[in-house]
């Protein structure tokens, strides 16, 4: 390769395919060293990695709240607003939020009908003489 070739490569885009060849688009004006295409993707690809984390943080504890739910929703809603998700995920984020409030829902339910004693309840008041077993 000639000196030129290389100096010539140089200002092209540093990204490399999954077969070995490089990108041939020029440099864009930022620092990263690739074309506006890739640096485009690469910026929406870290957009996309920061929204997830912002989302998964409330759902990361063993017990998820309501309040949990309701903020997770406010940073699916906010990403997908400035267009770092697409609205067909929000779309499924948001149907399997709520499949996980109506299980909180369920849940609650079953615990208050179990913490209900079972079986004859017995009361420590005293029985009126006149009524007789």
């Amino acid at each position: 390769m000639s000196k030129n070739s290389s100096r010539d490569r140089s200002s092209l885009c540093h990204f490399t395919f999954a077969d070995g060849h490089r990108c041939t688009l020029p440099q864009s004006a930022d620092d990263m060293g690739l074309c506006y295409f890739h640096a485009k993707k690469f910026a929406d690809r870290k957009g996309s990695e920061i929204a997830a984390r912002k989302i998964s943080y409330f759902l990361e504890r063993d017990i998820v709240t309501t309040c949990d739910l309701s903020a997770a929703f406010n940073a699916v809603f906010a990403a997908t607003a400035q267009g770092v998700i697409k609205p067909k995920t929000a779309s499924t984020l948001t149907y399997l939020g709520h499949l996980m409030l109506e299980t909180q829902q369920l849940a609650k339910k079953n615990t208050s009908r179990l913490s209900r004693p079972i079986g004859p309840t017995w009361s420590m008041t005293p029985t009126p003489s006149h009524v007789r077993f």
